[in-house]
């Protein structure tokens, strides 16, 4: 679906708001660069891109106890978001979703399977 998300980045910018790309994609300078072309040729706009830190550092971000280390691992979005005070989120991962509906409640979460980017 990266012609759905392209159509939204743009939108979302001509309308004056901000896109924010969050990836739990492994944190590399390779996977950054590699990331950043995927969105160049997808023609995907976007104001930041942030690649969730490893798990390492997920245990010890994480607030909220009783999460499984993966649920913890994605909490970093939680995180992000609220930090940045984003508003709607739109995820692939029903884990991911069921976090924010969860501890986020005041974040609009939408969940689509997406094919063309990880």
């Amino acid at each position: 679906q990266p012609e759905f998300f392209r159509l939204l980045s743009h939108a979302i910018k001509k309308s004056g708001g901000g896109v924010y790309i969050v990836t739990s994609r492994t944190r590399t300078i390779e996977t950054l660069k590699a990331t950043r072309q995927e969105l160049k040729e997808l023609g995907i706009v976007y104001d930041h891109l942030f690649i969730i830190h490893d798990r390492s550092e997920a245990d010890r971000i994480c607030p909220v106890g009783g999460l499984d280390w993966y649920q913890r691992f994605v909490f970093q979005k939680l995180i992000y978001c609220r930090a940045n005070k984003i508003d709607l989120y739109i995820d692939n991962e029903q884990i991911v979703i069921d976090l924010f509906k969860r501890y986020m409640p005041e974040i609009q979460v939408m969940q689509v399977h997406n094919k063309g980017m990880t």
